[in-house]
């Protein structure tokens, strides 16, 4: 803790000391907002104490509004949040009994006829998922589908609420959900879910250039993945098209490599005639040369196969028609593959074929 904060904290565990219990509420309110802001700025420990003194004092004094109720529930949630940062498994352990927490206060004040209400036990429910999936024992669990589900089910009327917040955290909530049960091997729920998250992402807003971006190409990944697999490619691409302003962001150019190579893949497998085209297009669209690297041993890759398949299609047509343009097709994808990456080079396995 830093020395600078020794003071504050003093200050303000003397002045929730001193404050009759009637007037605690403010005190708290001040006190979470204190700690976000330590919090973001990244004095986690300092944050983690005052989020403490918030939920004692309120602690202290007796439940008697909605108000009070949601001050202790924002003030263990964002506390559990904290606790989230530290990364290691004893403070994602806190965080998960925060958020609990959070959700419990929040489920006992629960207004069905009040959108926020919802909002706001979604937003913990989201929290609890998230934290589950980051410790051994909830990788694939029952509790993360709850906790996915809950927050969906919470908000799925509110999608066209005025206020966007609403389909974004249903858009999240949905695309966790179907990266779950994706993992759980329930291919059909992930792809629907998926579709859903999708679905919520449009309503609110234009995805492209947005922090929603990565939310909408992820569920693009999950359809491209385990969808219809007449749609595989044009999912893979309508990802790869949100995130191509983003390519410099890691999380972005994980997910567009990802993209990448699906659609390839897929055009190698389908539509070999427009494989070297839709390489040269996407190579062209990426102005990060890591990213551009990361893409370069998929396409070959990609390349490789298609012109394997089409020597055997080849081989098969001997004196019969459409031989001329299987052939002109190979000469194109051979020629593209001897210009783009020594062809002994592998990128490995990274994701089952789709």
């Amino acid at each position: 803790m830093s020395n600078s904060f020794i003071p504050t904290s003093s200050i303000w565990a003397t002045q929730v000391a001193g404050t009759s219990d009637e007037n605690l509420l403010p005190i708290a309110r001040a006190l979470t907002r204190l700690a976000t802001s330590h919090r973001d700025r990244g004095a986690v420990l300092d944050s983690l104490s005052l989020y403490q003194l918030a939920v004692a004092g309120l602690e202290r004094a007796p439940a008697t509004s909605e108000a009070h109720v949601e001050a202790a529930a924002t003030a263990w949630v964002n506390q559990g949040i904290a606790w989230t940062l530290l990364e290691t498994e004893p403070a994602l352990r806190a965080g998960l009994l925060c958020f609990e927490e959070g959700i419990r206060l929040r489920e006992s004040r629960l207004d069905r006829s009040d959108p926020w209400s919802a909002y706001n036990l979604a937003g913990a429910w989201i929290q609890r998922g998230d934290v589950l999936r980051r410790l051994p024992e909830g990788r694939g669990s029952d509790a993360i589908l709850e906790s996915y589900r809950a927050a969906s089910d919470l908000i799925r009327d509110q999608v066209d609420h005025p206020d966007r917040r609403f389909a974004r955290r249903l858009a999240l909530a949905r695309v966790h959900l179907a990266d779950t049960l994706a993992q759980a091997g329930r291919l059909a729920q992930a792809a629907r879910a998926a579709s859903q998250s999708l679905d919520a992402a449009r309503a609110a807003e234009s995805c492209a250039g947005s922090e929603l971006a990565l939310v909408a190409a992820k569920a693009h990944l999950l359809l491209a993945l385990h969808g219809p697999e007449e749609a595989r490619i044009e999912s893979a691409e309508a990802g790869l098209a949100l995130l191509a302003d983003r390519a410099q962001e890691e999380r972005a150019a994980r997910l567009r490599t990802l993209l990448f190579r699906v659609a390839a893949n897929g055009y190698a497998r389908h539509h070999p005639h427009f494989l070297a085209e839709f390489i040269d297009e996407q190579l062209a669209l990426t102005r990060d040369p890591g990213t551009r690297a990361a893409l370069r041993p998929w396409a070959a890759h990609a390349l490789r196969s298609a012109i394997a398949g089409l020597t055997s299609s080849a081989l098969g047509q001997v004196g019969r028609g459409g031989m001329e343009r299987t052939l002109a097709t190979l000469r194109s994808l051979r020629e593209r593959a001897a210009t783009l990456l020594d062809p002994a080079a592998s990128p490995g396995k990274l994701l089952p074929s789709p």
